[in-house]
């Protein structure tokens, strides 16, 4: 396998990046950025849109749903997508990812991390589900 293969798969500083997320009666999978020191949690607009109103994002936590308030820093409803700033930071600060296009070829193999149908794996990273690839 070449190196940049085994580089692209799913670590622990991608793992724990990605949330099971709900806004309302919607529910789908969130990623937190970290961009200049703080945390920015991107999603599907269709499913956190209520978040718009409310200035929170319920995040599956140790089995159970916990509210975090969010300011929200730019939606589009023709590209389906949100960007909310985090009041609390929920990835920690040794997790992180460097943000370029260093090392990747065009055609390599894309993995997607996240909940659908809301099936959740077992929980690792301080209670937050697994999510699956």
């Amino acid at each position: 396998m070449p190196d940049w293969e085994t580089a692209a798969w799913p670590r622990a500083e991608h793992l724990s990046r990605v949330f099971h997320v709900r806004s309302g009666a919607s529910t789908g999978t969130a990623f937190a950025l970290d961009v200049e020191g703080k945390q920015y949690l991107v999603s599907a607009l269709h499913v956190l849109q209520q978040s718009i109103d409310t200035a929170t994002v319920e995040i599956y936590f140790q089995n159970e749903w916990k509210p975090y308030v969010v300011n929200v820093i730019g939606a589009n409803s023709e590209a389906d997508i949100i960007v909310l700033a985090l009041q609390e930071r929920i990835v920690a600060d040794n997790l992180l990812i460097a943000i370029d296009d260093a090392g990747y070829a065009a055609g390599q193999e894309v993995f997607i991390l996240g909940f659908p149908l809301r099936f959740q794996g077992h929980l690792i990273n301080s209670g937050f589900p697994i999510p699956l690839v």
